[in-house]
């Protein structure tokens, strides 16, 4: 089936696994503040490794051949492998050979030459090796660095406890003054706000963005390092939208498998494959299939037979790019069986960049910001949201423009995404000016936001002041406030967008540096109330500060407001290739 019909799978379930643009986390380093790179998959939080260490002060070794990093701290030494789920923890002085294995509920990944690990399910780790209290926001994307000694709980278990001799093994810690034989268990409380994920290391780890009706299902934790001298280790299966997926753990890149249905069958070969005893024992069938059987031919070499339920359309095998695990999918029929020619053309039409909606922010009673010689944000706003498509039209001609105001009228927020959606939009831009409370400031430039929770307190300033315009509405308690509790509900409805929001948004940056005058602040986020009711990508632009001279006479001028309607203009187009190239292949 086409590419495009599964474009529609995409975007429901957000499931990209391509690499993504690195974002900042606030770090508050016991009062001095500091950053640290991160990146979102499937809605786990992922920093960098050599940034941590140098925030924790500790020493690294990196290992490039086997893709290992291990930080060096005062008492511990903690071992991370790249696309690998499992952190060796050792004392300092120890033998290397006296370690203790932990597996994290997913794998690290490696971008470039560093190695970023799921911060929640790793914070425990680096407590234990910096000494004190590490805590992580995951909604506010705030790392606490504090000066609290760190309390292990149950993190530890006295290997003297009779009930604890089957415990890992113990880690035997130096200190200047005692040495005492601890045993560590995997974190069992991740900090994470969201996704709550309950025992990493032995329950079942739900995939946040999968579909309500989804399920996966975990391996249970090796015990020792035993089950990494296997080639697969591991495996689950996993119930998706689109049909089922059989995910096999690796310890390296294997063949890739043959595989075939017939019979109502998936039958898989695996060829010079070592595979760990017992691991059909703790595959649990869900989804597409109903058993799992396996046959040892000799040398290595082993058939996956799955007996599957009706519904099913074909499978493919594949490996993940970001952990080397090797993915084995069964299609449903949901789509397969559409082969009328108008009802594949009513599909991808659905899902074509052929709408686009242009937001000029305030107008008529809300004049927005009022710049240093008073020019109202409202009238910059609608002259480029205007320019903007009228360079659209002459363009993208197939493309349709929908202005949710194309005159000085107030608009409520709520009607914008609501005019957004009933005209099937593939793309909301809602145009804005920014402004500084002192006046004149010398602050300039552009910023683009995403809707997520803001990060810093100059990105929640500026969302409260955009969001205040409700009090112009006859009805502002029709608002829900975005507190971080249900603003993690509206991240969620709008993850299924945010890759394609991510991607105009790192056009945009990119062209308005090659193509405006003013500088570039880069792409942040805030919990933007107008962005909340537009149901597809959506961003909110900040073009320029009315608060600084040389800005306000930028915006309020032809020159300025052209360039800036050039720079959106070359991004959409830009933009809409790559997303008709995903759609339409």
């Amino acid at each position: 089936m086409k590419k495009f019909l599964f474009i529609y799978i995409l975007i429901l379930l957000s499931s990209s696994i391509e690499a993504q643009r690195l974002y900042k986390i606030s770090v508050d380093n016991n009062g001095v503040p500091s950053t640290l790179s991160f990146v979102v998959r499937e809605g786990v939080t992922f920093v960098s490794l050599k940034e941590m260490s140098t925030l924790l002060n500790a020493g690294i070794y990196v290992n490039e051949e086997s893709k290992k990093m291990e930080l060096k701290f005062a008492d511990y030494r903690i071992k991370f492998t790249g696309r690998n789920q499992y952190v060796v923890v050792a004392g300092r002085a120890i033998d290397s050979q006296d370690e203790a294995l932990f597996q994290l509920p997913i794998s690290t990944m490696i971008i470039g030459e560093d190695i970023f690990v799921p911060l929640a399910y790793s914070i425990d780790y680096f407590s234990l090796g910096y000494g004190k209290q590490l805590s992580f926001n995951e909604s506010a994307k705030q790392l606490n660095i504090t000066s609290k000694k760190y309390n292990p709980g149950t993190m530890f278990v006295d290997l003297s406890k009779p009930d604890n001799e089957t415990a890992r093994k113990d880690i035997k810690k130096s200190s200047s003054d005692e040495t005492s034989s601890l045993s560590l268990k995997a974190p069992t409380n991740p900090v994470a706000v969201t996704p709550t994920i309950q025992n990493p290391a032995h329950g079942t780890v739900p995939n946040p963005n999968s579909t309500s009706g989804s399920k996966t299902v975990s391996k249970p934790a090796p015990k020792s390092a035993e089950a990494l001298k296997y080639n697969i280790y591991g495996a689950s299966i996993e119930e998706k939208a689109n049909g089922t997926m059989i995910r096999f753990n690796t310890s390296k890149r294997i063949n890739t498998p043959r595989h075939s249905i017939s019979d109502g069958k998936l039958h898989l070969f695996l060829t010079r494959t070592s595979i760990v005893p017992g691991i059909v024992s703790f595959i649990e069938p869900t989804g597409l299939i109903k058993k799992v059987t396996l046959k040892n031919s000799g040398n290595n070499n082993w058939q996956f037979v799955f007996d599957l339920k009706e519904g099913y359309s074909r499978s493919e095998a594949f490996f993940d790019v970001e952990t080397g695990d090797l993915l084995v999918t069964v299609h449903n029929n949901l789509f397969e069986g559409t082969t009328n020619k108008a009802e594949i053309d009513e599909v991808k039409t659905k899902w074509n960049f052929d709408a686009i909606v242009i937001d000029a922010g305030h107008g008529g009673k809300d004049p927005g910001a009022i710049g240093i010689t008073g020019v109202k944000e409202k009238d910059i706003n609608l002259a480029i949201a205007l320019k903007l498509g009228a360079l659209i039209k002459k363009n993208l001609p197939d493309v349709r423009v929908i202005y949710t105001r194309s005159t000085d009228q107030f608009i409520e927020l709520y009607r914008r995404g609501k005019i957004a959606n009933e005209n099937n939009g593939k793309l909301f831009i809602s145009i804005h000016c920014n402004s500084s409370a002192q006046k004149p400031s010398n602050r300039r430039g552009f910023e683009v936001y995403l809707l997520r929770p803001g990060r810093t307190k100059e990105a929640i300033a500026i969302a409260e002041f955009e969001n205040s315009v409700i009090q112009y509405e006859n009805d502002p308690n029709k608002y829900q406030k975005l507190t971080d509790e249900n603003f993690i509900l509206v991240s969620m409805a709008h993850s299924q967008y945010m890759r394609y929001s991510e991607k105009f948004s790192d056009i945009l940056n990119t062209q308005w540096k090659k193509g405006v005058s003013n500088p570039s602040y880069g792409i942040k986020q805030a919990g933007f109330f107008v962005l909340v009711g537009a149901s597809m990508p959506s961003v909110l632009i900040e073009t320029g500060f009315l608060s600084n001279y040389e800005d306000e006479a930028f915006l309020n001028s032809k020159k300025g407001q052209d360039q800036i309607s050039k720079a959106i203009l070359e991004s959409v187009i830009n933009y809409k290739t790559y997303y008709d190239s995903q759609v339409s292949e």
